[in-house]
């Protein structure tokens, strides 16, 4: 039997209200340190609480909004999660159901016996032009699951694809933004067709009735034409079709069916039969069955991360984040800071996988890692040890008066003390003793430079809803 056995989602804290835009609502946003890439990250590792990621033997990304054209940003992801080297990773971009496409291929790998385990993630950032439906719709966010074959707590019991070649919505590589075309035209002849057309097909072949289903995880471009599609197949909006969130989050593209499928098993039963659905250029819907659920082992649920938000103060900081106004770059020599592949391939381990050394003598643990302990003065005598799932506390802090950067000096549990970035804070939210936690983030360098630089920064914790 292959299916899921854990499950994980990223939301960003960051929201902006609707009303700033003449719309109602808020929808999510990604920090100025955060992309596709580091929500993906985030959601890995909520999937792996308390799972043996030695066990992994794949990772499978899916995105419309990678930063790169040509480089692979599963290979990174997975070194980010500290899974081992020889594993499988592959992208899986321009489609919007990306995600499902790459769930059953991972179901269709573990099922042949080429991997025991293969992690999901999908991570997008929606970015439509000033003003527009896609501005106000769009979303960010990013789902994960860990494909497997044993200790299968919600089976994949069967699945169903079709193609549809429309122009509905599409982006070259020099587009910054969306392009569609009509509306009418896009939903009726591309997502109602499509995900009608996949889902009834799959019910007609399985036998089963809309009322055999607990819940319908469907692809969600707008609220009403998700629910306008559900009626036309006999579900009841209501009571069996998962909330799209288009008022509070938005529509996150590629992690949208991850991202609802992840709030569906918050609060799943056993014996529910859940039938998931991914839409671009055509559809693939998958119907699993609950055996059990799944237990949330520290891992923060999708309304406990909607529930922790914080607001942008005005519209110009959403442009301003995402790039889409230029700016006068700050004249100060330590800003004009380029990436160098050399040394960043030498220090991957520090700086993507975030190990540090323990002592084998005393047992004391530092970052950066070290070759004599500050502790006992041994020398070469250390192991490797990953710190990017350790909570902590912050033992002092200070924001740059110049970059409005926040530094802080980390006391993590378990012993080692981190100087680190901080993020998705400032001196007004944080006190000495805060709960702190690490995350995968952006390093904002000069905007003209060709590579990406990423670093583990201390976030505030948290709390679950």
């Amino acid at each position: 039997m292959v299916g899921l056995i854990s499950y994980g989602a990223y939301i960003p804290r960051w929201r902006m209200d609707l009303g700033l835009v003449g719309a109602r609502g808020e929808r999510s946003i990604t920090g100025p340190d955060e992309d596709s890439v580091t929500m993906a990250v985030s959601a890995v590792l909520q999937c792996l609480k308390g799972v043996d990621r030695s066990k992994v033997d794949g990772l499978f990304f899916a995105s419309t909004s990678s930063p790169y054209t040509e480089k692979q940003m599963s290979s990174l992801i997975a070194k980010a999660a500290d899974l081992r080297e020889d594993i499988m990773t592959a992208d899986f971009g321009s489609s919007t159901k990306g995600a499902t496409t790459a769930l059953r291929l991972a179901s269709d790998a573990v099922k042949a016996g080429s991997a025991k385990q293969i992690i999901v993630v999908a991570s997008d950032c929606r970015m439509g032009e000033p003003g527009s439906e896609h501005e106000r719709n769009g979303g960010a966010g990013a789902g994960a699951v860990l494909i497997g074959a044993d200790d299968v707590a919600v089976s994949i019991e069967s699945s169903l694809s079709v193609a549809n070649e429309i122009f509905d919505i599409w982006q070259r590589k020099k587009d910054t933004y969306l392009n569609s075309w009509e509306s009418r035209f896009d939903l009726t002849f591309g997502y109602t067709k499509s995900m009608g057309e996949a889902i009834g097909a799959l019910m007609k072949r399985e036998g089963i009735a809309a009322k055999d289903v607990n819940k319908g995880v469907f692809y969600c471009p707008d609220a009403r034409t998700t629910i306008g599609m559900a009626q036309g197949l006999g579900f009841d909006p209501m009571k069996q079709i998962q909330d799209g969130y288009m008022g509070t989050i938005g529509n996150t593209g590629a992690a949208s069916p991850l991202l609802l499928l992840a709030a569906t098993l918050d609060e799943a039963k056993a014996g529910d039969n859940i039938l998931l659905a991914g839409y671009g250029n055509g559809s693939d819907v998958i119907r699993m069955k609950v055996n059990k659920p799944i237990e949330a082992k520290g891992r923060v649920s999708v309304k406990g991360q909607i529930q922790s938000k914080l607001n942008i103060p005005d519209y110009f900081t959403y442009l301003k984040w995402n790039r889409l106004v230029d700016l006068k770059d700050a004249k100060m020599p330590y800003v004009l800071t380029y990436a160098s592949a050399p040394p960043t391939y030498r220090e991957r381990e520090r700086l993507y996988a975030f190990h540090g050394t323990k002592c084998k003598k005393c047992g004391a643990i530092e970052f950066p890692p070290q070759r004599v302990c500050a502790k006992c003065r041994a020398k070469d005598e250390f192991e490797s040890v990953t710190l990017s799932d350790k909570q902590g506390k912050v033992f002092t802090c200070m924001q740059d008066p110049l970059t409005s950067q926040m530094e802080g000096l980390i006391n993590l549990d378990g012993g080692g003390r981190v100087y680190c970035n901080m993020s998705d804070c400032t001196m007004k939210t944080v006190q000495i003793d805060t709960i702190v936690e690490m995350s995968f983030r952006k390093i904002v360098l000069v905007p003209w430079d060709t590579m990406i630089s990423y670093t583990w920064k201390a976030v505030p914790l948290r709390a679950n809803g």
